[in-house]
């Protein structure tokens, strides 16, 4: 029972997590970024800041888009000058996009943009909690699962914002019945 509990808990936690995203990168797109950009376009920055150059027929993959959306929304960024589009030498039916300096200082912005958020978020969060009772453990659980989510489950990241070391976080995981 305290297993399906906590993955119940967990659950929970990651939908909360998620609606809080998808608002924090809302508020950002709205206040911050120049040149307006679809949740779409963002998330295609986002990839190729966090995997580096790939094909259109990955980005939709990975994004779970149409490969015509992916190349529509892969030509306003090109547009844009915050990605380049090259064919691959090996087959040019294939291109390769790259986030160039200008959209990766975009994605900079909003890592510094949303941590902040996150922190001062955390900080309301963790005396309320603490103030309503509950114990130490579980704000650093919800807050780690949090992080966690936000950082789209990239274990590497979410030990860089949370300051502990990776096997830490994968202990603390695992013993959440995340891993």
């Amino acid at each position: 029972m305290a297993v399906s509990i906590t993955k119940e808990i967990a659950e929970n936690s990651r939908i909360l997590s998620e609606v809080i995203y998808k608002n924090y990168e809302h508020d950002f797109l709205v206040e911050l970024v120049p040149k307006h950009l679809s949740r779409t376009q963002f998330a295609i920055l986002k990839l190729l800041f966090n995997s580096g150059p790939c094909a259109i027929s990955d980005i939709a993959r990975l994004l779970q888009i149409s490969r015509a959306a992916a190349s529509k929304n892969t030509d306003k960024l090109v547009h844009l000058h915050y990605v380049s589009r090259k064919e691959y030498k090996e087959d040019r039916r294939s291109t390769k996009v790259s986030l160039l300096k200008v959209g990766q200082r975009i994605i900079d912005t909003y890592n510094r943009w949303n941590l902040k958020k996150q922190k001062k978020a955390m900080k309301k969060e963790v005396t309320e909690r603490l103030r309503n009772g509950s114990t130490l453990a579980e704000v650093e659980k919800a807050h780690i699962l949090m992080v966690y989510e936000q950082a789209e489950r990239n274990k590497a990241q979410t030990s860089d914002v949370l300051g502990i070391g990776l096997n830490t976080l994968r202990r603390k995981l695992r013993s959440y019945g995340m891993d």
